[in-house]
C-alpha cells in the first residue's frame, strides 16, 4: 500500500549497489513475484 515512489527509488539503489533484482508486490502475491509473474521486477542490466 502507499506511494509507489519510495519503493521504486529504494529497489533501484539496492540493484545500483550490487543487488541482483528487486521485486515489489503485495505480500499476497509474494510467491508469485518471486517466481516473476506478479509485481515490479527491477533486474541489473
Amino acid at each position: 500500500a502507499g506511494s509507489m515512489g519510495p519503493k521504486v527509488k529504494a529497489a533501484l539503489r539496492f540493484v545500483r549497489n550490487g543487488g541482483q533484482r528487486a521485486v515489489i508486490a503485495s505480500l499476497d502475491e509474494a510467491l508469485e513475484a518471486l517466481e516473476g509473474t506478479k509485481g515490479t521486477q527491477i533486474l541489473k542490466g
